[in-house]
């Protein structure tokens, strides 16, 4: 019985259904002591938009088990969402520690070192996550990405230069590539500062 709780649970939170899934979860009896399940109780307080609850709740998960690929992925979401960047970078380089480097993590923690204002790292792990992308609007975003970090250095010009590289090699169309070609056009915009200068 318990398992196909579990299992009904996990669907509905898989569909977003964040209310039943939190009162069905309610129901069990091992929802308190359960490790899975009290993994599964943070994302769903997560999905509702309970930030503190469900950083409580994955904090006691990785409190007991320090290495659980799950709960610092998504406490570092969390992390994110609350804006508290350097402790999502934390969890996050220590998911790489844990799991190696996927797609899916060094998107993440490219956001995350930008957020920290960690702008190198913010840059190689956007080159990084560039170079293992499986998808082209995947390749994009980690352009962009990786342009703003050199942006936020300074480096305005050898921003606006990635990302004409990439749009003249590739002719990949699509939504991000249309940002890229705005965000080069943006770089390539006097700034306030450089009026001023003048």
């Amino acid at each position: 019985m318990e398992g196909e709780r579990r299992t009904r649970v996990r669907a509905l939170a898989a569909e977003e259904r964040w209310i039943e899934a939190k009162e069905l979860l309610e129901t069990s009896a091992e929802a308190d002591r359960d490790i899975e399940w009290i993994a599964l109780a943070a994302e769903i307080e997560a999905g509702l938009g309970e930030h503190d609850r469900a950083l409580e709740l994955y904090t006691r998960v990785l409190d007991e088990r320090p290495r659980h690929p799950a709960a610092l992925y998504n406490r570092a979401l969390v992390l994110i969402e609350t804006r508290d960047f350097e402790a999502a970078v934390s969890d996050l380089e220590e998911l790489v520690e844990v799991e190696g480097e996927h797609e899916d993590t060094l998107s993440v923690l490219a956001e995350a070192y930008l957020g920290a204002q960690f702008l190198v790292p913010a840059w190689l792990c956007a080159r990084r996550w560039e170079s293992i992308a499986e998808d082209g609007g995947d390749r994009w975003s980690a352009r962009i990405l990786a342009a703003r970090s050199l942006a936020e250095m300074g480096r305005r010009e050898e921003a606006s230069t990635l990302l004409d590289e990439a749009i003249q090699l590739s002719s990949e169309p699509g939504e991000e590539r249309s940002e890229a070609i705005a965000y080069r056009d943006e770089l390539l915009r006097p700034s306030a500062t450089d009026a001023s200068d003048e």
